[in-house]
């Protein structure tokens, strides 16, 4: 059904609109606007109150200035149209597609969208507030200077978006996804995201306020200079949330799966970090168990230490601290050390007690074995009771045992002390 003859009268100035829409308004009643097609058109100007458009094509039309108030939009199509200086105010609109539109300087407050279309959106210094959108499609929008309030996005596909210099409070999204999303200078306050999918996209120099983020799906997400202040963080994966550039301070992690947090020393003494280490201080983060706390807080000040030392000798001491027992932090890597001095040790001391007709004649280490093998024995003995400080050094045949014992008693002394401080640390510490 096409326009009336009335209605098309009255929709050819903005003045005969007015008048016409006043009268029925005054009789309480609503205005149906059904099929109508506007190419080239021009309703800047135009206030729309209280109206029913159904089946409505607006193409390469012109709607600055125009105004939209408790208004429907079923099976509609927006095309090449330009929203400057426009109010949409508690509209409602269904199934609806709309594409390379222009929405600058603009009012939409308290709307309705389900399940329409929203393809090349340029969206510049406006404001949405109240606004509900569910189901749906939202491809390639472009955003600047944006304002959301007490929004709400549920079940939403978003593609290509790029935004910068946003204001967003009282936002939720729920159950959406998104794919190459990119925004800067955004400034988030009292927003809600839950089952949120990305597949692809990034936050830059961005703030985010007393926000919750609940179960996202993060594939492929950047971060930098960002910063998430008494926020609260449900059920996430941090692996994929780059917790080694963004600030958390003030918020809360409750059943959150954490990346590694202990870094780890290779057998040459080189320390590799954590590749996410949380970024701040532990204390400025909220629901963390006790053991992750230690474990955060020492794998923080293991990397400070490693960072600021660098002087020769300072580099030397830390590297065999963590040669010997990665940094206090094992008992074990100490141990299997010691067992191996002692062995080399033994071995010195053992070669230094074979008499000399030994390395005269070399076939007597084969025919007479046998006191060679038990005066090895006797030397890990030896050197074994030596390096834990209970064995006498007069026992000492020549003056390179002499020396190999006492090497071995300073170097006992030293492993030992190391191996009672690393104990008590373990032992005494919470993890």
């Amino acid at each position: 059904m096409a326009l009336t003859p009335e209605l098309t009268n009255a929709l050819s100035t903005s003045t005969t609109w007015r008048e016409y829409q006043s009268k029925l308004l005054k009789e309480g009643l609503r205005i149906e606007i059904p099929f109508w097609k506007l190419d080239i058109g021009d309703l800047s100007d135009f206030k729309f109150f209280k109206c029913d458009f159904q089946t409505i094509i607006f193409k390469n039309t012109n709607l600055d200035n125009c105004t939209f108030c408790d208004c429907t939009f079923l099976n509609c199509i927006f095309e090449n149209v330009s929203f400057v200086d426009a109010k949409l105010i508690d509209c409602r609109m269904k199934t609806s597609d709309i594409k390379s539109i222009v929405i600058r300087n603009t009012d939409i407050s308290k709307c309705q969208f389900e399940n329409s279309t929203f393809t090349d959106i340029e969206l510049k210094d406006s404001i949405m507030q109240e606004t509900n959108i569910n189901g749906g499609i939202v491809n390639l929008l472009r955003g600047t200077n944006i304002s959301l309030f007490s929004t709400t996005f549920n079940t939403i596909k978003f593609n290509n978006i790029n935004n910068e210099s946003y204001t967003i409070r009282n936002l939720k999204i729920s159950k959406c996804s998104f794919a190459n999303l990119s925004l800067s200078r955004t400034e988030l306050v009292d927003c809600l995201f839950e089952d949120i999918l990305v597949l692809k996209g990034n936050l830059f120099t961005s703030n985010a306020n007393t926000c919750k983020i609940i179960r996202p799906d993060i594939k492929e997400f950047s971060f930098s200079d960002c910063n998430f202040f008494s926020g609260q963080f449900i059920d996430v994966d941090l692996n994929e949330f780059q917790i080694n550039k963004i600030g958390l301070l003030g918020s809360s992690l409750i059943n959150c799966k954490w990346p590694k947090q202990e870094y780890s020393i290779n057998f040459i003494g080189k320390y590799i970090p954590a590749i996410n280490l949380l970024r701040q201080p532990v204390e400025d983060v909220q629901g963390l168990t006790p053991n992750l706390r230690a474990e955060i807080r020492r794998a923080q000040l293991v990397e400070e230490m490693v960072k600021t030392n660098k002087s020769p000798l300072k580099k030397f001491v830390i590297w065999f601290w963590a040669v010997t027992s990665e940094y206090g932090r094992s008992i074990s890597r100490l141990t299997t050390l010691c067992i191996t001095v002692i062995f080399i040790l033994s071995i010195l001391f053992w070669l230094f007690s074979i008499p000399c007709i030994y390395w005269q004649t070399p076939k007597l280490w084969i025919i007479d074995w046998y006191p060679l093998v038990k005066n090895l024995f006797i030397s890990i003995k030896y050197i074994a009771l030596n390096f834990i400080g209970i064995e006498n050094l007069s026992e000492t045949k020549n003056y390179q045992q002499e020396v190999i014992s006492i090497i071995t008693r300073v170097v006992g002394l030293i492993f030992f002390g190391l191996w009672i401080g690393i104990a008590v640390n373990k032992f005494g510490s919470p993890s």
